[in-house]
């Protein structure tokens, strides 16, 4: 079994930069990420001419410290596998005996009509908290990053991801109010991911969107369209690391109970401790202008003059 997952896994995942996205430019730089441009940068490249100084800088700004779209879908594999664990470990019972999909709110909109239909006014309340959580947590995302993901700063996302799972994981059983957290971890994470690519592409909670597109790009292929094959195997891949998060929770049930929850709180914190690497635009602006000592509105001045 374990076999045949990692097989698929590196089938999958084994995607050249070149393959994921024919309409992006490849080349590693600060300029082929649009989302998480730093705006410093992007003021000071018009300055400099508009789009031919963008191809101008492009290898200046190139820069190994700017995470590769292949390293972003590994990652958010890995986090889709990481949000299946948690969804599995709450769906499982193991908090207090109730069943809860933590992952996605599809259910909980169902569920809050049906609730305020029959007005079961505790209940419904409950589903509604659910909602309110996912967007808070969404929300929180876009309050931390504005303008996209900018790698010149900690990914305090992810930090904040694991804290919220450690306070559920610590409380679970003194209060349903505590399931809050667990969602706004993945509402938190579903936004942060969603910022990695254009086109909103990585996402890495609920998967009813991602299959339906499996099965339209399923069918354009074998009508002889093979356009959208890079979202194919990103989709698959997605999905499957998601499924086996949700496998890998019953073995962890099974072994460990309720401290199972710490598992997805340890790999949070290791991945934001690892996403502290990747911090370079300040060092790009610096080498683009020539001058160590000058900041982009610094230099900005001295064209000027």
């Amino acid at each position: 079994m374990w076999k045949l997952l990692i097989c698929c896994y590196f089938l999958i995942l084994n995607i050249e930069g070149k393959q994921l996205n024919p309409q992006f430019d490849q080349t590693r730089s600060r300029l082929t990420y649009a989302p998480f441009v730093n705006a410093a940068t992007k003021s000071y490249l018009k300055e400099r001419g508009g789009a031919s100084a963008v191809e101008e800088e492009t290898e200046i700004l190139s820069n190994p410290n700017i995470p590769s779209q292949q390293l972003f879908v590994i990652l958010s594999c890995i986090l889709a596998a990481n949000s299946g664990f948690l969804n599995g470990l709450t769906l499982s019972g193991i908090l207090g005996g109730r069943q809860q999909s933590v992952s996605a709110v599809t259910e909980a909109y169902t569920a809050s009509a049906l609730a305020f239909g029959d007005w079961n006014g505790r209940f419904y309340f409950s589903q509604i908290r659910l909602i309110m959580s996912y967007i808070a947590g969404s929300c929180l995302n876009g309050l931390i990053n504005p303008n996209g993901i900018d790698w010149s700063k900690s990914q305090f996302s992810l930090l904040l991801c694991g804290i919220f799972v450690l306070i559920g994981s610590l409380y679970y059983t003194s209060s349903e109010w505590l399931l809050c957290f667990f969602v706004m971890a993945n509402g938190l994470q579903n936004s942060w991911t969603s910022m990695l690519l254009k086109e909103n592409i990585l996402r890495t909670t609920h998967f009813s969107a991602a299959t339906s597109d499996i099965g339209t790009f399923l069918g354009q292929i074998i009508r002889g369209n093979w356009d959208n094959f890079w979202k194919l195997k990103i989709f698959t891949g997605l999905a499957l690391s998601f499924w086996t998060g949700g496998y890998l929770s019953v073995i962890a049930i099974q072994t460990w109970e309720e401290v199972s929850l710490l598992v997805s709180v340890a790999l949070y914190f290791i991945l934001y401790i690892s996403s502290c690497r990747f911090e370079s635009s300040e060092e790009d602006i610096r080498e683009i202008s020539g001058n160590e000592n000058l900041t982009p509105t610094e230099n900005k001045s001295k064209k000027a003059e």
